[in-house]
């Protein structure tokens, strides 16, 4: 889930890509797919990001992107 700290930042904005290796590939918003979100798409805290990478790209974005 995407916590209430990174509510209202866009994927751009968060560089999750560059600082985690991994990839949004949708998102889950109120029953809602979101698939492909754009660079400039703003998430909302209780969103669920589904990402691709490696097992510790990951990790690492729920580190850093996940941590309320």
């Amino acid at each position: 889930l995407i916590p209430k700290t990174v509510s209202g930042k866009t994927i751009e904005d968060l560089q999750i890509r560059a600082k985690t290796g991994a990839t949004v590939i949708a998102v889950c918003r109120n029953d809602m797919n979101i698939v492909n979100p754009a660079p400039s798409f703003v998430f909302e805290a209780g969103d669920t990001a589904l990402v691709i990478g490696e097992s510790d790209q990951i990790k690492m974005f729920e580190r850093q992107i996940t941590v309320d």
